[in-house]
């Protein structure tokens, strides 16, 4: 299905609201679904007659699972990860670190592998990461980071129309990362394309309807908070 949040939610209808197979007394199913696609047909599925929790992970939880690794990767010598910051790292730079996880272990294994890297090169005998560490560590995170992990190539799309990065690209382009479509064909130049790209990035989850308006058009806002860190720190991703 090339992870496309509408098909996957098309293919998902006929399963989730049949309530034959969902209430039979001899099986019982578990259907772990993309919140994207589910999000999309949720008028259509009874969810106060079935469970139907949301998954996730925040930050309390990576934080126990970050603990956790460090704990066994240590040999027990450390059981707090904030012991492995130098004292003048601030708050908001670990709670930076996290956001950028965007709720995704791997993710913050990934940005910390970035800034263990970044700490070793800029001092190979310290035992602490430092501030700046933290900083240049996130930049070369953010900027090698590969997105098509998260989202699909478009198989059927023109060269450099509807491909994640194209999409990035445009986004960048914003002043703010609340948009209107028709501030979006203004700022970024997408021309009649805008409604296909607002479409194309919704589905995929790259940005969302916030359900407010402003001048009468619907607002969106950007998802994804590695773009929202590239769009507020632009100078120093420049590439």
């Amino acid at each position: 299905m090339k992870n496309n949040a509408e098909t996957v939610s098309k293919f998902l209808v006929p399963l989730l609201t049949d309530n034959k197979i969902l209430e039979n007394p001899n099986i019982q199913l578990i259907i772990s679904v993309w919140e994207i696609p589910f999000k999309r047909i949720l008028t259509e599925v009874r969810t106060q007659k079935h469970f139907c929790p949301l998954l996730l992970w925040t930050t309390e939880s990576l934080e126990k699972a970050l603990n956790q690794r460090l704990l066994v990767f240590s040999d027990g010598k450390i059981v707090n990860y904030k012991f492995i910051f130098d004292n003048e790292v601030q708050p908001d730079s670990i709670a930076k670190i996290f956001e950028l996880s965007n709720g995704n272990p791997r993710d913050l294994w990934h940005i910390l592998n970035s800034i263990f890297f970044k700490q070793y090169e800029m001092d190979s005998n310290s035992n602490k990461i430092s501030e700046n560490a933290i900083r240049i560590g996130i930049v070369d995170f953010v900027k090698e980071f590969n997105f098509y992990e998260y989202y699909p190539r478009n198989p059927k799309a023109k060269a450099n129309s509807m491909d994640i990065y194209s999409y990035i690209k445009h986004l960048l382009k914003l002043t703010t990362i609340e948009f209107t479509k028709n501030q979006l064909s203004t700022q970024a130049n997408t021309g009649s394309s805008t409604n296909n790209y607002v479409v194309g990035m919704e589905n995929i989850g790259l940005v969302v309807n916030t359900g407010e308006k402003n001048n009468g058009g619907v607002l969106y806002k950007i998802n994804d908070p590695k773009v929202i860190y590239v769009s507020v720190k632009s100078t120093a991703l420049d590439s």
